[in-house]
């Protein structure tokens, strides 16, 4: 690399501090954007080399490295970072997005606090815990943090970022509304034909979110576009273009998310080995619960019980707090026939999630293995009880033939 260019990107990295914002966009942004990403990390490596005890050199490099998909790494940097400035709130909210995307959801609640800690005004870090205790079944938390994000965005939020918010909670059709307002005066932002994307599709209309999506491709291909509109074309069963749009994604910017998803079309197609190479990939970025729990299901699809054992257990290990993840380790300890394995994880489940429905479902299927038949019906109508719509399927599901024609079972359908 010439001289000239490494000089180049270091004038780059002063962006983060607000300094020549004006040159980096309009000349080295897009000069910097064409460059291998190897090379985008050359003077980065420099930069930590030349000052050890500097920060923003970690964090700089933590920002590239998450970019290539290397989270490992770019967390390493960030912890780095904070040790070396532990009131570095932009550090600390960053930790927070990579463990959000790893599914280290406790650890994030942890980070993001400490970025409002030491930064009181800035909403982003309220609105991204609040989203995070939304995934954690914690709705009560999940509001009052969005709440309090809109109060300090009060007056300064703009269009966009007030149809953000209302995706983040759940109101896509009020987001569509804003997302719309917001591109006409900004036609040509491709984040925002994007968001509206992911709006639509969120809402159940995957047609008008292809549409947007291929709009923000246009305009600014990414590799979240990308993904994006996969995900639409998948919903519309045009699964060789959600293929095509997934592997450009993917290339892009390797995501675990994005791997996971395309794993899903190889293994409904049939197509195992490509299915298992997405798995393993995901799970080289982030071997988090998510990808466990993937990974589990693929195994168990193909009878592998003692590695889709491994993966269920390994789930629980990262996150002991999820009913799914003992529920689907029970499903296996019952195909295999051990009794009193799942009938734990079974009563795990139900202790951490005692309203779903699912569980004493699956319980009492459970019991009709064990040839428990009173048990099964009662278990049955607890879960109808809990679900109601259960009962419409009860006729249809083959592993409860051996009580169809109870009178206690056929109550049950009525």
């Amino acid at each position: 690399m010439s001289k000239l260019k490494t000089i180049l990107i270091y004038l780059l990295l002063l962006v983060s501090t607000g300094l020549l914002g004006w040159l980096a966009y309009d000349w080295l942004w897009p000069w910097w954007q064409k460059q291998p990403q190897p090379a985008r990390l050359t003077p980065l490596h420099q930069a930590v080399k030349l000052s050890p005890a500097d920060p923003e050199a970690y964090y700089n490099r933590a920002l590239a490295y998450a970019q290539q998909g290397q989270l490992k790494a770019a967390l390493s940097d960030l912890d780095q970072a904070i040790t070396l400035n532990p009131q570095f709130a932009a550090a600390w909210y960053n930790r927070g997005g990579l463990h959000t995307q790893t599914g280290q959801y406790h650890e994030a609640i942890h980070d993001y606090t400490q970025a409002q800690k030491f930064a009181p005004t800035d909403p982003d870090p309220w609105l991204n815990r609040g989203w995070v205790y939304q995934q954690l079944g914690r709705s009560a938390l999940a509001e009052g943090d969005w709440k309090r994000a809109s109060a300090l965005g009060k007056g300064r939020f703009s269009v966009s970022e007030q149809a953000d918010l209302f995706q983040l909670r759940g109101r896509h059709s009020q987001a569509i509304t804003l997302y719309t307002q917001a591109l006409q005066s900004h036609p040509q932002t491709a984040k925002l034909w994007a968001a509206r994307g992911l709006s639509y599709f969120q809402n159940g209309q995957a047609t008008e979110a292809l549409k947007d999506y291929s709009q923000a491709i246009a305009l600014e291909p990414s590799a979240q576009a990308y993904a994006g509109r996969a995900q639409a074309y998948r919903q519309l069963q045009q699964l060789p273009q959600a293929l095509s749009d997934y592997g450009t994604a993917i290339f892009l910017e390797p995501r675990p998310e994005t791997y996971l998803a395309r794993s899903q079309i190889w293994q409904n197609q049939g197509n195992f080995p490509r299915a298992e190479s997405d798995l393993t990939e995901a799970l080289k970025l982030a071997p988090n619960f998510e990808a466990y729990s993937a990974q589990g299901r693929f195994y168990e699809q193909q009878q592998q019980w003692e590695q889709a054992l491994k993966s269920y257990s390994e789930g629980i290990r990262l996150r002991p707090t999820a009913a799914l993840a003992y529920l689907q380790r029970a499903n296996v300890y019952r195909a295999q026939r051990r009794f009193s394995e799942a009938t734990q994880d079974y009563q795990q489940a139900a202790t951490l999630e005692p309203t779903n429905a699912t569980i004493p479902y699956q319980q009492a299927k459970l019991q009709l293995v064990a040839r428990n038949k009173p048990e099964a019906v009662k278990l049955l109508k607890r879960a109808i009880q809990l679900n109601p719509a259960l009962a419409q399927q009860l006729g249809q599901d083959r592993d409860l033939r051996t009580i169809s024609r109870l009178p206690a079972f056929q109550a049950l359908r009525r």
